[in-house]
């Protein structure tokens, strides 16, 4: 199909009202959720990064007379926090990195254009455009104090013969602070239960058998753990098997406790 050459303007007004006139398709369009601030829960003392990225896995391409220096977007960032006045940044990505205080803060991110048209190419080499939904976008990060619980799912499910547990991560990065401690675990099942909890490579772990309500001593940086969990005692209904109707053991839960290190 013929590739016809008009201003950029004039390309960009056909593609707002929903047909690219370049090739004949139609148009794809998405909102995206392209903004974030991380970590969401942070510890006193951490930098936070606020960043966006408007066109993800689709670069802009100049093509069609359409320049990608005159589409890019201006985002601007701004928060209830001192630590993070307002700012604006004009570039399909961007980041800005400050350090909290408050027990939340609340970060917003406005584009202009909301309504982004850029040129691009397809996963078939060809030039279109790609159409974004940049309406504004508020994240809100809040601040760890004292003690904080998780419940973790292990969710029951058969390989062959065997019953067997989902092992579930320790939380850590991006959600939560780098620096988070995870403190001890603890069995919130009726049964008793063998834990086994793997920390960062080369780093520290630990085992063993809690009875219901028991908690394990941790004490080791919570990001890259894992954590694996197997019933001490049969599980009544289950039953695994290949010539059976599966039915997979019930999901077990595990609680950690974290905190700031």
């Amino acid at each position: 199909m013929p590739l016809f050459r008009t201003p950029a303007r004039v390309v960009l007004s056909a593609i707002a009202a929903g047909v690219l006139l370049t090739n004949g398709c139609t148009l794809p369009h998405a909102a995206v959720t392209y903004a974030k601030v991380t970590p969401a829960q942070y510890c006193p003392g951490d930098a936070a990064v606020a960043e966006y990225d408007t066109i993800g896995t689709q670069p802009c391409v100049s093509h069609s007379g359409v320049d990608c220096a005159t589409v890019t977007p201006t985002v601007v960032i701004a928060s209830d926090s001192a630590s993070l006045p307002a700012g604006s940044i004009t570039a399909f990505t961007g980041s800005r990195m400050f350090m909290p205080t408050e027990n939340t803060v609340a970060v917003t991110f406005t584009a202009t254009p909301a309504d982004l048209i850029y040129p691009t190419r397809d996963s078939t080499g060809r030039n279109v455009f790609a159409r974004r939904d940049l309406r504004p976008i508020t994240r809100t990060i809040r601040r760890i104090d004292g003690e904080l619980a998780e419940t973790l799912s292990h969710n029951g499910m058969c390989l062959g013969n065997n019953a067997v547990h989902a092992p579930a991560p320790l939380p850590g990065l991006p959600q939560r602070s780098a620096r988070l401690v995870a403190d001890r675990i603890c069995n919130s099942n009726m049964i008793p239960v063998f834990v086994s909890i793997t920390g960062a490579p080369g780093g520290p772990g630990a085992s063993g058998m809690l009875s219901p309500g028991q908690c394990l001593p941790l004490g080791f940086p919570a990001n890259d753990g894992v954590v694996s969990v197997s019933p001490a005692v049969a599980m009544p209904g289950q039953q695994c098997g290949s010539t059976q109707t599966g039915e997979p053991p019930t999901t077990l839960n595990t609680q950690v406790f974290l905190r700031c290190g």
